[in-house]
């Protein structure tokens, strides 16, 4: 008994080594000390930026201080119409968007599921591509004419190829010995696809999804550009008419948040689906 109690004595008396943090603790403290980095960075940028142009006599229709771009943006919301010229923006985009996705997935499926399709489309769409877009957008506004729809037509066309070529490379990256396992099994071409082509198609469809995000944004606002009466692009055009330098930074800040938004859920989505795939 005496035994049993020094042996207890002992080890109560041992030395505990200290608590190895765990790998996801390690990974939290880094994107935390990555994230402050960040923040600190940035922030010393834009007290640089505030002090600077005074104290250089910048004039303000060269380059305005962070709170005159903030002043502007809050003008902008509250009395300008910076609002509804976001919700005109962000419709065409979402718009133009959908049907670049409608028609580069399908238009990828038929390449990929059809050679004789790749044969008679793929090269007439590559030679569309290497027109440029801002050469076109005369052309669409006079077919389309000069509202909504001619920015959709103009968005959709600038974010189609990207999705077109990731979609057409995630339909390639199946697995082989998986498609000759389904031929075995004596799978239809539908199950293959479904199971198989669609499952592979979807990790390069949201990274040409990004892309087309931005190229959708972009395209709304060269159409609004070219001919408009409402939408951030028509705000900046009037913008520079008066010479309201904080006003244009203030709906680049717009801009700006409109896709960095956008990336952030794509990626939302993106992470969810691998969670899903791994769980599957």
């Amino acid at each position: 008994m005496s035994d049993s109690s020094d042996a207890v004595r002992s080890n109560e008396q041992a030395p505990r080594l200290p608590a190895v943090p765990r790998t996801n603790d390690r990974r939290r403290m880094g994107s935390v000390a990555n994230v402050g980095i960040f923040v600190a960075v940035y922030v010393g940028i834009i007290l640089l930026w505030q002090v600077i142009v005074p104290l250089a006599d910048i004039p303000k229709y060269v380059l305005p201080t962070p709170t005159e771009i903030v002043a502007a943006l809050w003008n902008g919301f509250a009395r300008e119409g910076l609002g509804f010229d976001l919700y005109i923006t962000v419709s065409e985009m979402l718009a133009g968007l959908a049907i670049a996705i409608f028609l580069g997935v399908s238009l990828a499926a038929l390449i990929e599921e059809f050679p004789l399709v790749r044969r008679l489309v793929y090269p007439a769409l590559v030679v569309f591509q290497s027109i440029p877009k801002m050469a076109v957008a005369p052309l669409i506004l006079i077919w389309v004419g000069l509202g909504i729809e001619s920015k959709i037509v103009l968005s959709a066309l600038v974010a189609f190829f990207p999705l077109l070529v990731n979609s057409m490379s995630g339909f390639a990256s199946y697995e082989r010995d998986a498609a000759d396992l389904f031929k075995t099994l004596h799978a239809s071409r539908w199950e293959v696809f479904v199971r198989l082509k669609l499952r592979a198609f979807l990790p390069m469809f949201f990274a040409g999804l990004k892309v087309g995000f931005v190229f959708a944004l972009l395209g709304a606002i060269v159409g609004e550009f070219l001919a408009s009466s409402a939408g951030l692009g028509h705000a900046i055009i009037q913008m520079q008419f008066q010479l309201n330098v904080a006003g244009v930074f203030a709906v680049l800040v717009v801009l700006a948040v409109v896709g960095t938004v956008g990336e952030r859920l794509i990626s939302l989505a993106e992470l969810r689906y691998t969670k899903w795939k791994g769980r599957s």
